[in-house]
């Protein structure tokens, strides 16, 4: 796994002006035993999937080949970028998340993430130093408080996030809504909804063509992102809470999930899950 440290380096010789290796470490602030180790990391990884490790020419520039390139982008993207037809860094195509944005995704993997949540876990998702997870946590914590719910933590099961089960709900769906909004890759939650990608996509496709309806492009992406994070949400946790009646339950779109959410072994714990299912599609 690349580090800060690796995408630091990594960007510094995309940008093709430093050539030697104590310029190079000049420019991150880091020391020439440092570098050497992240490089060597860098080549390790490079290796390791069979591509050309990063060199230096016989004028001492750094020489990293096309196809190397490439897939060290795509395994820092999207931190990294390269500018469209050349292999050019430029710092206008680096997505950078800030801390605002960043601690809405962290709340949401905190959330959706199936196993116990460590900074480390945080850490690998966002492609940030231990640091930047640390700093977050404090305004993750103002935004949680903001939307009724508070950062819990215990060595023996991590973070957590606690609340009110409907303010839970809301607040995915509101902070999908926030970042659809704001100037930032709403696609960065794909590896998190990964497993729900295909039912859920099947069950939309099933509703336009049962309630004989058709979503917009932006109604899609937020309708696609709430069930499958709610779902996500829902799968974690998997206490059963004791069953009531629906004031939704006569809605075909009630009756439509009530038949379509086993067969896509969408998950569901009580009545109010598949309520809140619905609510989802009344609202798109």
């Amino acid at each position: 796994m690349l580090g800060i440290r690796e995408i630091q380096i990594i960007q510094e010789l995309l940008k093709g002006d430093v050539v030697y290796s104590k310029d190079l470490a000049a420019a991150l602030g880091i020391s020439l035993r440092q570098l050497s180790y992240s490089l060597a990391k860098i080549n390790q990884e490079l290796n390791d999937n069979n591509y050309k490790v990063i060199k230096r020419d016989v004028k001492g520039k750094w020489k990293i080949e096309q196809d190397s390139l490439n897939w060290l982008v795509s395994k820092t993207s999207p931190r990294i970028e390269i500018r469209p037809g050349t292999n050019k860094y430029d710092e206008k195509y680096e997505e950078i998340i800030d801390s605002d944005y960043r601690a809405l995704f962290e709340i949401i993997f905190i959330l959706v993430y199936p196993e116990t949540v460590r900074i480390q876990n945080i850490q690998d998702y966002m492609r940030v130093s231990r640091n930047t997870i640390l700093a977050d946590l404090k305004q993750v914590q103002t935004v949680l408080k903001d939307m009724k719910l508070f950062l819990k933590y215990t060595s023996l099961h991590g973070y957590s996030i606690v609340g009110n089960d409907k303010e839970i709900k809301r607040a995915i769906v509101r902070i999908i809504s926030i970042l659809m909004k704001g100037k930032v890759q709403i696609k960065f939650l794909d590896p998190l909804v990964k497993r729900m990608r295909d039912q859920i996509i099947h069950l939309i496709s099933l509703s336009e063509k049962e309630l004989k309806l058709k979503y917009s492009d932006t109604s899609f992406l937020i309708l696609y992102y709430s069930l499958a994070l709610s779902a996500m949400y829902i799968a974690k946790k998997n206490e059963i809470k004791m069953e009531r009646s629906s004031v939704l339950e006569n809605t075909i779109e009630h009756k439509f999930l009530l038949e379509s959410l086993p067969k896509l072994e969408i998950p569901y714990r009580n009545t109010e899950d598949i309520e809140w299912y619905c609510q989802l599609f009344l609202s798109s």
